[in-house]
């Protein structure tokens, strides 16, 4: 669907509220840091879900995905982090990454990256890619 965006939560846990404000009820639910969610819209700081909720737009960073399927460019964000053979912690570390190195993004999961990484592909923590 082109009028949704996916998005990207960068806090560790983010409020769904039932409005476009703090005055209005909390969701059942909240969200945590690498969720992806479908926007529909942003107003006034709001970004409504594509499920009628509300979170605060500021906690969201756009997740771009390229038409021709070309990889986006990112940096790593943190001092040192682990690249692993899967989208998790239980999969196996097979290297690490410095701050301020450029990865390629080959696709988004939820709450990791899949990364060109020596030839291949490897998975990263999307918290600390930017």
């Amino acid at each position: 669907d082109d009028a949704t965006s996916t998005y990207m939560v960068t806090a560790s846990t983010l409020n769904v509220r039932t409005g476009p404000s703090t005055s209005y009820s909390k969701a059942s639910y909240q969200l945590t840091s690498g969720e992806l969610v479908e926007v529909v819209d942003i107003a006034n700081g709001w970004a409504q879900l594509s499920d009628g909720n509300y979170v605060s737009a500021q906690y969201l960073m756009e997740v771009t995905t390229s038409d021709d399927g070309a990889a986006t460019t990112m940096y790593v964000t943190c001092r040192t982090l682990n690249v692993r053979l899967g989208g998790g912690t239980g999969y196996a570390r097979i290297g690490t990454l410095s701050r301020g190195t450029e990865v390629e993004i080959l696709d988004v999961l939820n709450g990791w990256y899949e990364i060109e990484y020596l030839g291949g592909e490897a998975y990263v923590s999307a918290a600390y890619i930017g």
